[in-house]
This record gives structure tokens, C-alpha cells and sequence, in this order.
């Protein structure tokens, strides 16, 4: 039930930058960042239920985020032409 609240928060957070910055590439500049902070944030929340540093937890979280958005990124320029 969690995940069910905290998915749409974080994508809600990331499209935030894009309803208030004209400049496009600021607005990806600042969701990446807002991303970013949402994935620490929520990396270093879950040492409340384990026994791991703030920070190390942080940058995992962090660290598989960006890994999963390359691995999404890569799939969108392989197949992106192919939708019509």
C-alpha cells in the first residue's frame, strides 16, 4: 500500500519543474535534480528499519534510481522509433 503512495509522490515531484520552467532544458535540469533528492530522501528514510547509514543507504537508493533511468532511457531510444 506504501508503494501505491509513494510512486505517483515521486513522479509527481520530477514533473513539478516542467509546469514552472519555461526554459525545457533547465526544467529536465531540475526535475533530474528533484529525482535525485526524492531517491536520496527516500534511501535515507529506510535506516529507520535497518541497521545502515543515512547516507550509505542514500546513495543506493540513489545509485539503483539512476540505473533503472539509463536502463529505461536506453529502451526508449532503441524501440522510441519504432511506435508509430
Amino acid at each position: 500500500a506504501m508503494a501505491f503512495l509513494l510512486f505517483p509522490a515521486g513522479a509527481i515531484l520530477s514533473l513539478i519543474p516542467f509546469f514552472f520552467v519555461a526554459n525545457h532544458a533547465l526544467a529536465v535540469s531540475a526535475s533530474l535534480g528533484l529525482a535525485g533528492l526524492g531517491l536520496f530522501a527516500v534511501g535515507a528514510a529506510i535506516t529507520r528499519f535497518t541497521e545502515r547509514s543515512a547516507v550509505y543507504s542514500g546513495f543506493r537508493q540513489l545509485a539503483f534510481g539512476g540505473i533503472a533511468a539509463l536502463v529505461i532511457y536506453a529502451i526508449g531510444r532503441l524501440f522510441g522509433g519504432l511506435v508509430p
